[in-house]
């Protein structure tokens, strides 16, 4: 079991990889630059960082540059694991039966999306709750509406499902289907 699926190939991308992290890196700073050069501060999450943070509070370019990187991408790899994980359950099970916790939920084994209250913990709880949590459940509900209604007659394409070996999260490896 890994703690990280390490991607294959990775002798030949991790050059490539490393490449293109340095110019998304180069490509803030000149953002930042771009903006402190300006002088004025947009309504937008780059000028909320910048408004809210400087050297003096000891938060330096180079760790905006961090942030900003980690929220553009901190949602992808999940979002792909959740909408598969999504699509894989309401295909297994037409009646949208899945597992809940019957300690918090009332008939645990049914997927009932608006289910109320829902006080589930999938996204973390207190200081530890994910940032984008409202992202991934728009993400989700956008996704699963238009793969369903795009595609119907979406079935899975076999009974054998893989998942990734990692101990860091629960995603599929893949998902084969039939459209």
């Amino acid at each position: 079991m890994l703690f990280h699926d390490p991607p294959a190939h990775t002798r030949l991308r991790a050059p490539v990889a490393r490449e293109a992290g340095l110019e998304l890196r180069d490509y803030i700073l000149w953002l930042i630059a771009e903006r402190k050069r300006e002088g004025t501060a947009r309504d937008d999450l780059l000028g909320a960082l910048l408004t809210g943070c400087n050297e003096a509070d000891g938060l330096r370019e180079a760790e905006i540059a961090g942030a900003c990187s980690l929220l553009l991408f901190a949602g992808h790899d999940t979002t792909a694991s959740l909408v598969a994980s999504g699509t894989l359950a309401l295909l297994c099970d037409p009646e949208q039966r899945a597992a809940h916790d019957p300690a918090v939920f009332v008939r645990p084994d049914d997927l009932d999306l608006a289910r109320a209250p829902n006080p589930h913990i999938a996204f973390g709880e207190g200081i530890h709750f994910c940032l984008g949590a409202p992202r991934a459940r728009l993400e989700l509900r956008i996704a699963l509406t238009r793969l369903f209604a795009r595609f119907p007659r979406l079935a899975l394409a076999s009974e054998r499902i893989s998942w990734r070996p990692t101990i860091s999260d629960r995603s599929l490896a893949s998902l084969p289907v039939s459209i």
